[in-house]
């Protein structure tokens, strides 16, 4: 077999405060996606790495091993940064998608969706298809501008499909409205509202909006609001982009609309993020 090795190529940006930690310093650091891939590496193929980051892999196809352990399709493994491992690949041969993440955040997004980080064998045998189509879709996407966003809507998306039905599972309320917000990390530059959401995950809109209320304590369309300014904020700060293109990219057809949202949100129009003589 043929190795095929295909990725995004490594890719360090920084992350929206979503709430996973309190601190607001060293933004950067907190949570940052390095590299996403997929491969179908030939059998008996075996490796032994250092990592320098933490690695989710998703075996789709064959088998294989993590430190002599099999691993079969539908099954991952967890490799947290700094560890060595070895990886074997099976005689039929495997194909396999990874992604692979740093910063403060990681123990608390781990924890938080179930990630057992000392089992590092994870079953997602059930949600295979989701993980493969959410994986194509990105790769699909090409390096759009809100490709970054894309990714980290991506490892959020994952973890909770491995999360689902699992001992560590989260309680059902609680469960929809990590799955809402992931699915609004991924497609906040769409068209979005409760509807779509709601139909993505087998829910009614009316139901979908009071229980993300009654658990989160806002509402749903403010998370997508949130969402969004984060990404504007993000790229009006750190890329040329015209503030209509930006606005694009984050879901908003009119500029005007756009530029309120964000005056009312942040308290400061978005032309003041690109004065340089202007810290906000």
């Amino acid at each position: 077999m043929e190795y095929v090795y295909t990725k995004i190529g490594h890719m360090e940006f920084f992350a929206p405060d979503f709430g996973l930690s309190d601190s607001a310093d060293n933004r950067e650091e907190r949570l940052n996606i390095v590299e996403v891939g997929h491969s179908l590496p030939y059998p008996g193929k075996r490796v032994v790495r250092r990592t320098d980051c933490h690695h989710l892999h998703f075996i789709t196809s064959g088998g294989g091993f993590i430190d002599g352990t099999e691993i079969p399709s539908g099954r991952g493994f967890y490799v947290e940064a700094g560890s060595i491992y070895s990886e074997e690949v099976g005689c039929g041969g495997l194909e396999q998608y990874w992604i692979n993440f740093t910063g403060s955040d990681c123990a608390a997004l781990l924890g938080r969706l179930g990630i057992d980080r000392d089992a590092r064998i994870f079953d997602f045998s059930s949600e295979s298809g989701r993980i493969r189509a959410a994986f194509d879709e990105v790769f699909g996407r090409g390096e759009r501008v809100q490709n970054e966003f894309s990714l980290l809507g991506l490892l959020f998306r994952t973890i909770s499909y491995i999360n689902r039905g699992g001992p560590r599972s989260l309680p059902a309320p609680e469960y929809y409205a990590c799955a809402a917000e992931d699915y609004i990390r991924l497609h906040f530059s769409e068209p979005l509202g409760t509807g779509r959401i709601a139909a993505e995950l087998g829910l009614s809109a009316k139901y979908l909006s009071r229980l993300y209320s009654s658990v989160r304590k806002k509402t749903l369309i403010g998370f997508i609001t949130a969402t969004r300014m984060e990404a504007a904020r993000h790229l009006l700060r750190y890329t040329n982009d015209s503030i209509g293109a930006i606005a694009a990219a984050v879901g908003f057809s009119d500029q005007l609309y756009f530029s309120k949202v964000f005056r009312r949100f942040y308290g400061y129009p978005p032309s003041d993020v690109k004065r340089p003589d202007i810290t906000v």
